[in-house]
């Protein structure tokens, strides 16, 4: 139950994280400081979402009637509440599983591509983003559960739970240093770079 609650708990703080992503990226920033030349500085600006309103990010906000959400945040949101309503099925004992070695196959595919999206080509729009992010938490569930079924160690479980994390900081990393690249060979000059 320890693995459950732990993985759900994570999916929570996830979920907040996605909804509220300007302050979580002030708490997660890798600086450690405040800098006017980064992205989480937009108190200038126009934004959408958490995104400058710019032809450059048009690619990473999805527009639901007349709001702007980021689409990553949204897709991870959506598999975090996922991940949640299966790992209370699976650890409560409501969901039977069998070791389908397919299955962990495509749970790494859907971590790597959550992951990696952003620098594979052709795979940089609105919806490959908000399905990344999906398949990041979801990928992330699926290997949860199929090495609990090996293993069935809480030891394994919450080592793989803490490597998740280590994803979710490589993610954030990936996002903070392509928004920093797609800043600098901006030539506006209502940004701040």
């Amino acid at each position: 139950m320890i693995v459950g609650s732990t993985f759900v708990s994570l999916c929570f703080m996830g979920s907040i994280a996605s909804i509220f992503p300007r302050n979580c990226g002030k708490i997660f920033s890798y600086t450690g400081k405040k800098n006017q030349n980064t992205i989480h500085s937009l108190k200038k600006s126009k934004s959408q979402g958490h995104h400058y309103q710019c032809k450059d990010y048009s690619n990473h906000t999805l527009r639901i009637r007349k709001k702007y959400l980021c689409a990553t945040c949204s897709g991870l949101l959506t598999g975090a509440i996922l991940g949640i309503i299966g790992s209370i099925w699976y650890f409560s004992g409501y969901l039977q599983v069998e070791i389908i070695p397919i299955l962990t196959f495509l749970g790494a595919v859907g971590v790597f591509f959550g992951l990696f999206q952003s620098i594979i080509p052709k795979t940089k729009g609105p919806v490959s983003r908000f399905f990344a992010g999906i398949l990041l938490v979801l990928g992330t569930y699926i290997l949860l559960v199929n090495l609990d079924q090996v293993r069935n160690s809480t030891f394994v479980d919450l080592f793989f739970i803490s490597n998740s994390i280590f994803w979710i900081f490589t993610k954030i990393n990936l996002s903070q240093r392509e928004h920093k690249i797609t800043c600098s060979n901006c030539s506006a000059k209502q940004c701040y770079n």
